[in-house]
């Protein structure tokens, strides 16, 4: 799966985020004005909200390891806690 803006008034859409190859996006968080996609395939792209335009990505681990069925990607005003597999979490500010 991935991404979609809408238009709130009359329902178009706006911008559409696809992650490349086989990968969908498995959870998502608004954390100082842009999105961040974490993928099934364990990357993390930075999403321009007005645009749909990433602007950054993070690969967490290697991509032949698969992604754990245990995700999560959770902000608040001052930090974005990322939680990847059964032993891994990354917090930024």
């Amino acid at each position: 799966g991935g991404l979609y803006a809408i238009d709130a008034v009359d329902g178009h859409v706006l911008w559409q985020f696809s992650p490349p190859s086989q990968s969908s996006v498995d959870a998502f968080a608004v954390f100082h004005g842009l999105g961040y996609a974490q993928t099934n395939d364990a990357k993390v792209y930075a999403i321009d909200l007005s645009t749909g335009s990433v602007v950054g990505k993070a690969e967490l681990s290697p991509s032949k390891t698969p992604a754990a069925d245990k995700e999560a990607l959770v902000a608040n005003d001052d930090l974005l806690l990322l939680h990847f597999g059964s032993r891994s979490l990354f917090a930024f500010r």
